[in-house]
């Protein structure tokens, strides 16, 4: 067929075979085929590099647009540079690919290429345009039966495997001679890390089954369902506030312990210097004297004051007042009866939404980022991680967009966390694939941690995930509504969340020893097989 070979129509091929692969599809096997037809046209292309740029471009544009369009509803602008962006660094790992199979031989270019991916991963998730959304191994994240090796490598161990199957096929499609032997290491690629995992999953249940056999902690999930765009920053706070906990009442019990809001539930700003005296938090101390056994966890928007003869943040901006600068937070707060106030304020700040990327380049850009409720500009963050809670009850809180970073939840766990929540509010999105995705990537956390995940999202989806990746509870879209569930804190670390994203880490060391090497390739090549 004349159509396989044009390099354009397999590029575009395999941009809609990572898309029918990605959640919420439940065909996650096109990922492990999905790279093959642009391999197919990069062979095709040989000597051509304008023309094969352009149909890496196509390819991997088309797999952006089709798996996170959504982002428009919430900032059109930021959606097509986001497109911008990851399409250009896509491209930019298959042409470095292109060069090694030029300079460097075929042999190490199919070895660079999953690194350089890998590579690119890792800095996708570490710099100011961190947008880890896309990171292939996330793709698996509804066959979380497959996945529970996790444990072990963290999402980067998924997008190896599918770069390995991948080049595993094409090579047994391209190779004349002895098809054959190809298919058996293409077929232990496929089935020995689905056995692993079937292997583990049965251990973690049986393991599970022992930890819940001890009494577990009793939690409350809330789902207020209030509009972001009509309502949840425009109504009266106070009233929105008594609806929630009003709601989340006939769900508590004398056994209680934990109520989790979702992202911004407060929406204040509180100031932390004087927390008590905000109405919004009297309200939680008056419903938690009714409960005196019960912890609030919620999402707040806060601010803190300077004044200006201190040197504030980066971030800080003045006030009507000449006398001080702010900053603004998007935080979590933990209360209680005992007058405890933990506060931690999110860190994965989502580029050109809440914060300006490269500031100090970029300053006068600032008034661009959008006004998504609160207020417009970067916010404040914290670089390290805080683990909220006391000595017995201790929790890892992700605030939207954090849940994305495998790398950083983990974390929490070496932080003590005993069990992982998510509060958000995925309604910018509206109901499309994003606010499924997003629950997706949540099983990957638990999985990731072997850690019990709750997930409070103003308008859904709010679930209760084991720490096998498996939604025992949820409540569905755009519907008001709380969850009560049995969680069971775990104090064991896994090897991922003890050392962290070592196979991405490494990638990225390798990726900029091979672009070295490409600059040297020149006096390298008469070392280098052929």
């Amino acid at each position: 067929m004349k159509t396989l070979n044009n390099p354009f129509f397999l590029g575009l091929l395999s941009g809609l075979l990572l898309f029918m692969g990605w959640p919420p599809s439940p065909v996650p096997l096109s990922l492990f085929v999905a790279f093959v037809p642009l391999l197919l046209a990069e062979q095709q292309t040989e000597g051509r590099h304008i023309r094969f740029f352009f149909v890496v471009f196509a390819s991997m544009m088309l797999w952006n647009i089709l798996c996170t369009w959504w982002v428009w509803y919430a900032s059109p602008g930021g959606c097509i540079a986001m497109l911008l962006v990851n399409t250009m660094l896509m491209s930019f790992v298959w042409m470095s690919f292109r060069m090694c199979k030029r300079f460097l031989g075929k042999r190490i270019a199919l070895i660079a290429l999953p690194v350089f991916w890998l590579g690119f991963e890792y800095l996708h998730a570490h710099w100011q345009l961190a947008f880890p959304w896309l990171h292939l191994g996330h793709g698996l994240a509804y066959a979380t039966r497959w996945i529970q090796w996790y444990e072990f490598t963290g999402v980067s161990g998924g997008t190896l495997w599918i770069w390995l199957v991948n080049i595993a096929v094409f090579l047994a499609l391209t190779t004349t001679e002895k098809k054959v032997r190809h298919l058996w290491p293409l077929a232990g690629l496929l089935i020995l890390p689905s056995l692993v995992s079937a292997l583990l999953f049965v251990q973690q249940q049986q393991k599970e089954s022992i930890n819940t056999a001890d009494a577990g902690i009793e939690v409350v999930v809330l789902q207020p369902n209030f509009d972001p765009y009509s309502v949840k920053f425009n109504a009266d706070p106070i009233v929105m506030l008594e609806e929630m906990l009003d709601s989340a009442e006939a769900n508590i019990t004398p056994e209680t312990r934990l109520l989790l809001l979702p992202e911004t539930a407060l929406t204040g700003p509180l100031d932390e210097e004087a927390m008590e005296q905000d109405e919004e938090l009297r309200v939680c101390r008056r419903f938690l004297q009714k409960h005196p056994n019960l912890v609030l966890l919620s999402g707040a928007f806060t601010r803190r004051l300077y004044r200006a003869n201190a040197a504030p943040t980066h971030t800080a901006r003045p006030t009507s007042s000449p006398e001080y600068w702010v900053d603004y937070y998007n935080a979590g707060i933990w209360v209680d009866s005992s007058k405890t106030i933990g506060i931690m304020h999110k860190n994965k700040l989502v580029p050109g939404v809440e914060r300006m990327p490269y500031k100090e380049y970029f300053g006068f850009l600032e008034q661009l980022t959008i006004d998504l409720g609160g207020t417009s500009g970067s916010l404040g963050y914290d670089d390290s991680i805080h683990v909220l809670g006391t000595a017995d009850l201790r929790v890892g809180l992700g605030i939207c967009y954090e849940s994305v970073f495998s790398d950083w939840c983990s974390g929490y766990t070496r932080g003590g966390a005993q069990f992982l929540a998510v509060a958000t509010n995925d309604g910018w999105w509206h109901n499309t694939s994003g606010h499924k995705q997003h629950l997706a990537y949540g099983a990957v956390r638990a999985i990731e941690n072997r850690r019990w995940l709750i997930r409070s999202a103003n308008t859904g989806i709010s679930a209760v995930i084991n720490p096998y990746g498996t939604i025992t509870q949820q409540l569905g879209w755009w519907k008001a509504g709380s969850l009560r569930a049995q969680v069971f804190p775990r104090k064991d670390i896994t090897l991922f969340a003890r050392f962290g994203d070592i196979i991405g880490l490494a990638a990225s060391v390798l990726s900029v020893v091979l672009l070295l090497a490409l600059l040297l390739h020149r006096r390298l090549r008469p070392y280098l097989p052929q």
